[in-house]
């Protein structure tokens, strides 16, 4: 250590040099006094502003890391209950698709003729329609309530719908007469014929419009390919029907089609 030090400051005479003559003396002159006295009261304010040093103990210090193996705890928790959900939900849709393959399998496996395999083909026919409007989104939209309330009363009374004069002379059509179910031979025609005149009916009513759910009207060239559209679902799969389940596609509750419709409007 160099003994040739300030007795004021007490800085070495070799830790500053100046070019003034006192300094050339080796001597520690005013300027490096100066100097040494601005160092080192700058310090003292930069020291007393900045705060003081936080000491924590080692209560606290446990407590801290208690809280933060909580946090963790809880986030992998969390992690792990949707991660079993998503688990379980896969696991389900497998046991489900491999169920229904079997059901099928047994179905097909149990007929005698080709008549039946028929039967079967013509039950699936409708269904990729189904399953491609399900992947591309549902929109219920509210079905004409004049076309359902008809519907509606002819399902409850059980009887077949029969126009009146006024509708048979205004549609100028030649109306065959309409027997009940029983005494009729062939009742799927029958029905056939009864779906036509319902249509011909509702269509001579001037129904209310259809409203998509914003309240923008359907126009009567959508209206149609609307119900096009029923005629690929089969009513076995009309679970979105809520009051009303028909099976002559003429018009339900609710109807199901694209997102896109909507957006067109």
């Amino acid at each position: 250590m160099c003994t040739l030090r300030c007795e004021v400051c007490n800085v070495c005479e070799h830790d500053f040099k100046c070019t003034c003559m006192d300094a050339m003396k080796l001597n520690i002159c005013k300027h490096i006094h100066r100097v040494v006295t601005y160092i080192r009261d700058t310090a003292e304010v930069e020291q007393s502003a900045a705060p003081p040093d936080l000491e924590i103990s080692e209560n606290e210090l446990m407590v801290v890391e208690e809280k933060e193996d909580r946090v963790e705890a809880s986030i992998l928790n969390d992690l792990y209950a949707k991660n079993q959900t998503i688990t379980s939900s896969n696991t389900k849709y497998e046991e489900k698709k491999q169920a229904l393959l079997r059901k099928l399998t047994r179905l097909v496996e149990d007929t005698e003729n080709c008549a039946q395999l028929e039967a079967i083909e013509k039950a699936l026919l409708p269904l990729p329609h189904t399953i491609n409007a399900l992947k591309e989104g549902l929109v219920f939209i509210k079905a004409d309530e004049e076309v359902a309330e008809l519907l509606r009363s002819l399902q409850d009374s059980g009887s077949e719908y029969e126009p009146s004069s006024s509708e048979s002379a205004s549609s100028g059509d030649e109306v065959s007469e309409v027997r009940p179910e029983h005494q009729v031979a062939d009742s799927s025609n029958h029905k056939l014929d009864l779906r036509k005149k319902t249509r011909a009916t509702a269509e001579q009513q001037n129904p209310l419009p259809l409203l998509y759910p914003n309240g923008n009207i359907i126009t009567e060239s959508k209206k149609k390919d609307l119900m096009s559209l029923l005629k690929f679902i089969p009513p076995m799969h009309h679970d979105f029907c809520k009051e009303l389940r028909v099976s002559n596609n003429l018009a339900i509750d609710t109807i199901s089609v694209p997102r896109e419709e909507e957006e067109d409007h």
